[in-house]
C-alpha cells in the first residue's frame, strides 16, 4: 500500500485499515494544528485508491473498519466518495465500519439526500472537530466555520442518519477566555446532539502556527489545574436536570421508634435475639452520576467519559442536556 505521510487517524481507530482516500485538508488553516501544513491538498485518482484496497485486500485479509483518510475525506464529489465506499465493500463485505474526517464548512454545504447516499453505500460514522462553541475563539483560531456551521452539519448528518464523534480542545480558548469556551462548547453540543463527545487537550509545538503566539506571550496556555475546572465547568449538572432519589431511610418497627434513643440499641438487639446475625443497612440507589459500561466504536468497552453517562441516563447538564 501507498502512503503519502505523515499519516493521522482517531485513536479509536488504532485497530482500523487506513486507506488514503485524499491527501492532506482542503482547509488547513487552522491555527493550532499543524498536522497538514507540509501537504497540499488533493483527491488522489480513483484508479489509485482502487489499487490501494486491492493490496490491503491481500495483505490484511478481512479487516472489521476503515478509515479513510486524510484530513477531510467528506470533501470530496459524492459520486467519488460513493465509489470508493462501493470499492471497500466489494473488497471487504463483512466490514462493519467505514468512517472519515469531516468538518462542518465541508458538509453543511452538502444536501442531506447526498449524505444519505454516503450512508446506503457504508459511511458509518465522521469525526468532526468542533474545537470549541466560542464563536470569538473559532474566529482566532481561523477554524472557518461557526458555532451555527456546526450545528446545521450535525442536523444534517442526524438526518441521514450517519454517526457524529466531535472534538473539543480543552484549553483553546487559553486563561483569557476558558469560562468563555467551557460555556459556549457545552451550549453548542447540546444543539448539535453528537453521538460521541471526545475532549482533546491542546498542546503546543515548534512550527505550529500558534506555537509563536505563546512564545511571545500573546496567547497564555491554561495550567493543567485550570483545563481541569474548566472541563468541569462544562460539564457540571444544570439547573434543569433530574432529580436525584434520596437514600432511603431504615425503617424502624413501632416499638422501637417510641423507645427512647438511649434505648433503641438494646431494643434492637433484644428484639433480634443473642447471637442473630446483623442485618446489614440497605444500599442507597447508584448515584446517576456514575459512570456505565459503554460500547466504544472500535467494538471494545469501557467506561465512557462523563457526557456520555449523562446521555445515557438522560440528565440535563451543559454537555449533554438531551436523553
Amino acid at each position: 500500500m501507498r502512503y503519502e505521510e505523515p499519516v493521522f487517524r482517531p485513536p479509536c481507530e488504532a485497530g482500523s485499515l487506513i486507506i488514503q482516500a485524499t491527501i492532506g485538508c482542503p482547509h488547513n488553516k487552522c491555527a493550532f494544528c499543524g498536522m497538514y501544513k507540509m501537504k497540499k491538498y488533493r483527491v488522489r485518482p480513483l484508479e489509485e485508491i482502487h489499487q490501494d484496497i486491492q493490496m490491503a485486500r491481500r495483505a490484511w485479509g478481512e479487516p472489521e473498519t476503515v478509515f479513510l483518510a486524510d484530513g477531510n475525506t467528506i470533501a470530496m464529489r459524492t459520486d467519488d466518495l460513493v465509489q470508493v465506499l462501493d470499492y471497500v465493500r466489494e473488497a471487504f463485505p463483512d466490514v462493519r465500519r467505514i468512517s472519515c474526517y469531516g468538518g462542518a464548512r465541508f458538509i453543511k454545504g452538502r444536501k442531506v439526500e447526498d449524505l444519505r447516499r454516503l450512508k446506503e453505500h457504508g459511511l458509518s460514522i465522521v469525526y468532526m472537530g468542533l474545537e470549541s462553541g466560542d464563536d470569538v475563539i473559532l474566529e482566532r483560531v481561523n477554524k472557518g466555520a461557526t458555532a451555527d456551521d456546526y450545528v446545521r452539519a450535525a442536523e444534517k448528518l442526524r438526518a441521514a442518519g450517519i454517526e457524529l464523534s466531535t472534538y473539543v480542545l480543552a484549553g483553546l480558548g487559553g486563561r483569557e477566555r476558558t469560562r468563555e469556551h467551557a460555556l459556549g462548547s457545552a451550549a453548542t453540543l447540546n444543539r448539535m446532539k453528537p453521538d460521541y463527545i471526545r475532549i482533546r487537550t491542546l498542546v503546543f509545538l515548534p512550527g505550529f502556527p500558534m506555537y509563536d503566539d505563546v512564545q511571545s506571550g500573546r496567547f497564555v496556555e491554561c495550567t493543567g489545574r485550570e483545563i481541569a475546572e474548566e472541563t468541569r465547568l462544562a460539564g457540571e449538572p444544570g439547573r434543569r436536570r433530574r432529580a436525584i432519589p434520596q437514600r432511603p431511610r431504615l425503617q424502624l418497627p413501632s416499638d422501637l421508634r417510641q423507645a427512647a434513643p438511649g434505648q433503641r440499641q438494646d431494643a434492637w438487639r433484644h428484639r433480634r435475639g443473642a447471637g442473630a446475625p446483623r442485618q446489614p443497612h440497605a444500599r442507597p440507589p447508584r448515584d446517576h452520576f456514575a459512570l456505565e459500561p459503554a460500547k466504544c466504536t472500535n467494538g471494545a468497552w469501557h467506561r465512557r467519559c462523563v457526557s456520555s453517562a449523562f446521555r445515557s441516563r438522560g440528565i440535563r447538564s451543559r454537555w449533554a442536556s438531551w436523553g
